[in-house]
């Protein structure tokens, strides 16, 4: 029996990996073409998915009404990471297009990087650096009493209130 998906392309729109082979392993096996690009404008992206049955996105958007009324194929929008915030959803809806994500992508990188901004802040470390390289030596006197919130509904910032918790006070 011939595979249902046969024929089917699937559009990588933009990506920053240095192999695609997770995507190949997976899809090729059922006859699904994949093509690769690093689309820069919406017309590129129109031009390559014009058969396109689905997306796997990165970074390149917004992913709209422009280009969904233009795929009639286009069934379904992999996104690379945690936010769709670049996909107009109603528009996906009103033309059958399946949207998804990566809900625990770079879950570690992106609290990493937010205690790091938190304590930037509460030390001023920034301004400093920038004072000292003018031969500035600014006060940091007061700066170890501030009292900071964590956004308990945010999962990045939960992963780590354990390692803020000498340092910063949650209300």
């Amino acid at each position: 029996m011939k595979n249902s998906l046969s024929k089917h392309r699937v559009v990588i729109t933009d990506y920053n990996f240095a192999s695609l082979d997770i995507e190949r392993s997976v899809l090729e096996p059922l006859g699904i073409e994949i093509s690769a690009h690093q689309c820069k404008t919406l017309e590129q992206l129109q031009s390559e998915t014009l058969d396109a049955v689905g997306l796997l996105n990165q970074y390149f958007g917004p992913l709209g009404e422009e280009l969904f009324k233009n795929c009639p194929r286009l069934r379904m929008i992999v996104r690379y990471g945690i936010g769709v915030d670049t996909i107009d959803i109603p528009a996906a809806t009103r033309y059958g297009i399946m949207v998804s994500n990566v809900p625990e992508f770079c879950l570690e990188e992106v609290s990493d990087h937010a205690a790091a901004l938190i304590l930037n802040l509460a030390r001023k470390i920034s301004v400093a650096m920038d004072a000292s390289q003018k031969g500035q030596y600014p006060s940091v006197e007061g700066q170890s009493s501030r009292v900071y919130r964590i956004w308990p509904d945010c999962q990045a910032h939960r992963s780590k209130v354990g390692l803020l918790r000498p340092t910063i006070c949650l209300l």
